[in-house]
């Protein structure tokens, strides 16, 4: 029997009694599509393996789906800049400590991509203008996140977006949604990166039944029909429950040690 089917959910709607949410944060200028499924029972992270870079290909295949221990996260937007020194899974690994629960490690990784993307941003700005105008175009959200852990019996997800605020001082804004607490009925359904195919279809399929593990593949899979240069194979997707680790597919390898 297919799982509940996920129900649509604008972010300005959030308040609203609606049963399930489909949070999207704005598409990354340097590609990746990352689907996020949290229910009850369990969270999926589904990925592509295509790297790009100022819309340029990179190696053919990468994972983008990496770990500490328990704790499972992927990245899209601006992850690294090697010219800086700058790397989002670097920060993430830094500001871990195995003993703080998920909560405080999500605000660990919070606070440390906020300052260290501060600081990238006004380097970028200054010695690379071209670059910082690629990461601003169409762009508010210059680095996305999903964070995962079944830990005690409980899945958590959470979702964080890191804006760009130039005036009149700049500041890193963030986007966020934390599971529990900001599901509406304990389920969410979350797009980071390159969307656009996964919203319009989620959008002409609201209150479809569908096979969550399933859904999470069509989405990405759609987004590499949709945009072959920026979005690529293979699909790279992981389950966290009861039962451990269970990779759904793994053609690149994951994950990738974040230490």
């Amino acid at each position: 029997m297919a799982d509940r089917p996920p129900k649509i959910l604008t972010h300005a709607a959030r308040a609203g009694r609606i049963l399930l949410a489909f949070f999207l944060v704005p598409a990354s200028a340097f590609a990746t599509t990352i689907i996020a499924v949290r229910t009850a029972e369990f969270v999926i992270i589904a990925t592509d393996s295509k790297a790009t870079y100022l819309g340029q290909p990179g190696p053919p295949t990468v994972c983008k789906i990496y770990n500490d221990g328990e704790l499972y996260f992927a990245v899209a937007g601006l992850d690294r800049d090697s010219q800086r020194n700058f790397s989002v899974k670097d920060v993430v690994a830094q500001s871990l400590l195995p003993s703080a629960n998920f909560d405080d490690q999500v605000t660990r990784v919070e606070n440390a991509v906020s300052q260290s993307l501060l600081t990238e941003l006004h380097r970028l700005q200054r010695e690379d203008p071209g670059t910082y105008a690629f990461a601003m175009h169409n762009s508010r959200e210059v680095v996305s996140l999903i964070l995962a852990q079944y830990h005690e019996g409980v899945p958590h997800l959470a979702a964080r977006g890191f804006g760009w605020i130039a005036n009149p001082v700049p500041a890193i804004k963030i986007n966020r949604i934390t599971c529990p607490g900001d599901c509406s009925d304990g389920r969410e359904l979350v797009s980071l990166g390159e969307k656009t195919a996964a919203e319009r279809f989620m959008r002409a399929n609201a209150g479809e039944d569908f096979d969550l593990p399933a859904l999470a593949t069509k989405l990405v899979q759609l987004e590499i029909d949709d945009s072959p240069g920026n979005v690529g194979p293979p699909i790279n997707e992981v389950r966290l429950d009861k039962d451990g680790i269970t990779w759904i597919s793994n053609d690149a390898g994951c994950p990738v040690s974040a230490r």
